[in-house]
């Protein structure tokens, strides 16, 4: 569905202005697929989803919020030590292209299924050609 896309591309272009624009992409590539999730619970049952929205929360969500809250500059992380030590760019470069090629190479190796949404390879072309040309 369309909505899916114009939601992640409104929250790309809204946070791209208050953060960068590699968290601002893994933020609206988790919302993108929540929405997806969200989307299939009631067509199917979505195994392939929750694991692929689980995978994006923990590789892409939580260090957003790592690198903007919990960073040096905390008490807490720099009382316990548990900033992240690897910087962002650095961790996002890498990071970014692996979790997009996981989210689009899951599905299609347990079902080998194609996509057939329009609006799906859109988004996925865009994605693919801003991590190509902004990394």
């Amino acid at each position: 569905m369309i909505y899916r896309l114009v939601i992640a591309i409104v929250l790309f272009a809204i946070a791209a202005r208050q953060i960068a624009w590699y968290e601002a992409m893994a933020l609206a590539l988790t919302l993108f697929y929540l929405l997806d999730l969200i989307n299939a619970i009631g067509k199917k049952i979505p195994f392939l989803e929750i694991i692929i929205l689980y995978a994006f929360l923990t590789w892409l969500a939580m260090p957003v919020v790592a690198y903007q809250i919990f960073n040096e500059y905390n008490e807490l992380s720099a009382l316990w030590v548990t900033f992240m030590p690897i910087p962002a760019p650095q961790y996002f470069a890498y990071v970014l292209p692996a979790s997009f090629a996981f989210a689009i190479g899951y599905p299609f190796r347990l079902h080998l299924r194609k996509v057939s949404d329009f609006y799906s390879i859109l988004f996925y072309s865009i994605l693919f050609y801003s991590i190509l040309f902004y990394s």
